[in-house]
């Protein structure tokens, strides 16, 4: 609990103490990524070419700011070279040491014509954090079949019993995104929707945000006791555009 940063970051949740976020800027979306990461993205559409880019590129300012500081400096900026590729599920690999989460989210602006582009990337040291997912998405109401798919009797439940954001689908939809990223690299078992049960409680010192507790799992691939998902810190916050969603878990 001790990592835990309570005030809210430029992601907009709180994030663990020693991780480090940033958003792409928009040089980061055109720019080539490394040599060994660019063979990834070759036969890809140009979208998928400018989000890889952004996240890679995004990465490694993400990686240069971690390993400069403090004492870090001299044991770990060689990561800052190292290529991010690419798992058999599309996840980032990350240097030896490192743990970290990308995500991305394109549109067409609900107010104009133009498209909005955001892509953030936090990273850490695996010594602090075991494992980390994030996840961004535009702020609407998930579409009438998709939502059997995903949100639980039981959210259903208490969405009517508490006091949930307008959009909370869509919340919960994001934090079961990022839980998923952040239990892949420890499990690597796929976990659907319906096999995780969440709860959203309003944190009163943080306007607009809040925890996500993992009331259960129930999956055939992953077992987890209750005392290992309290391990678990998520967050989930929305503004008039996009949800951020976390999930971390403590080395």
């Amino acid at each position: 609990m001790g990592m835990q940063n309570n005030m809210p970051t430029d992601f907009g949740c709180p994030l663990p103490a020693q991780a480090v976020f940033y958003w792409s800027n928009p040089q980061d979306w055109d720019r080539r990524a490394l040599d060994e990461e660019e063979q990834w993205i070759k036969t890809s559409v140009l979208k998928r070419q400018r989000e890889f880019r952004a996240g890679r590129n995004t990465a490694r300012r993400c990686i240069a700011k971690l390993t400069t500081s403090g004492a870090s400096s001299t044991n770990y900026q060689h990561l800052t070279r190292k290529p991010i590729s690419v798992g058999d599920s599309r996840e980032p690999l990350w240097p030896k040491g490192i743990v970290g989460s990308i995500s991305h989210s394109q549109f067409e602006s609900h107010d104009s014509h133009s498209a909005r582009e955001f892509c953030g990337v936090v990273v850490a040291f695996e010594k602090h954090i075991k494992s980390i997912g994030i996840d961004i998405e535009r702020i609407e109401h998930l579409s009438a079949d998709s939502l059997d798919l995903i949100i639980t009797q039981n959210e259903w439940q208490r969405a009517k019993e508490h006091c949930w954001p307008t959009y909370w689908p869509k919340y919960i939809f994001a934090a079961k995104e990022s839980f998923y990223k952040c239990c892949y690299p420890l499990t690597g078992a796929y976990l659907d929707f319906l096999e995780a049960d969440f709860h959203l409680k309003a944190v009163k010192s943080l306007p607009g945000v809040y925890e996500v507790e993992v009331v259960s799992i129930d999956s055939r691939e992953i077992q987890f006791s209750q005392q290992e998902l309290l391990k678990y810190r998520g967050y989930v916050y929305g503004d008039h555009e996009v949800i951020r969603a976390v999930f971390w878990l403590e080395s």
